[in-house]
């Protein structure tokens, strides 16, 4: 090939001219030392096709798999997997997820001592509560983004580097925020397990 290329470069510019916009079967494979195939056809846009047989197939996607106890954990500890922005992967990288080692079987237990989630065989399901509740709440109690703030923020007062009272500021200022906005939401009670109290009323 190099011979050739050699060859080529002393022919005079324009002595070369394409005919055709396709190379022979097997010729361009043979080229790069792989096994001859057939060219693919050309189609165009709104071409008619005949032939072959189409078939109409019925089916459904699989869900991932229910957490269970060891499943659960480890996607609390690495929950930035499931986060799409890369700033908040980062937060949740650094802080090492949800929680604490000594903390995360707490907060399962939690939940499910609250009625947010039940074991079916050794699987974790979601009640009506659990479903009720993280679809009415603001995103900033849903997001586990924003507790791996908090713990960034502790992270620097025990480092001297953020005043223990701008932290203080913050979560009350956040708190009050919530609080306001949660007067407006209004829960389906039949779902969390309680009772309207007008209903209660004889």
């Amino acid at each position: 090939m190099r011979h050739g290329v050699a060859q080529a470069a002393r022919l005079p510019p324009g002595a070369y001219r394409a005919t055709e916009a396709r190379c022979e079967p097997g010729r361009l494979a043979a080229l790069r030392g792989l096994p001859a195939v057939e060219p693919l056809m050309t189609y165009t846009v709104g071409q008619r096709l005949t032939g072959g047989r189409a078939r109409l197939r019925s089916a459904e996607t699989t869900p991932p798999p229910r957490y269970k106890d060891g499943t659960l954990i480890s996607a609390m500890t690495n929950i930035h997997r499931f986060v799409t922005n890369e700033a908040d992967r980062r937060i949740l990288r650094d802080t090492k997820g949800i929680g604490t080692e000594r903390t995360r079987d707490a907060i399962i237990e939690t939940l499910k001592a609250r009625g947010y989630i039940k074991v079916v065989k050794s699987e974790f399901h979601p009640t009506d509560a659990g479903i009720e509740l993280i679809e009415k709440l603001p995103n900033e109690l849903r997001d586990p983004v924003t507790t791996a703030k908090w713990e960034m923020a502790l992270g620097l007062i025990a480092e001297g580097k953020m005043p223990a009272a701008s932290f203080d500021d913050m979560i009350r200022k956040m708190c009050c925020s919530l609080v306001e906005g949660m007067k407006t939401v209004k829960f389906d009670l039949s779902k969390m397990g309680a009772q309207d109290e007008a209903d209660s009323k004889p």
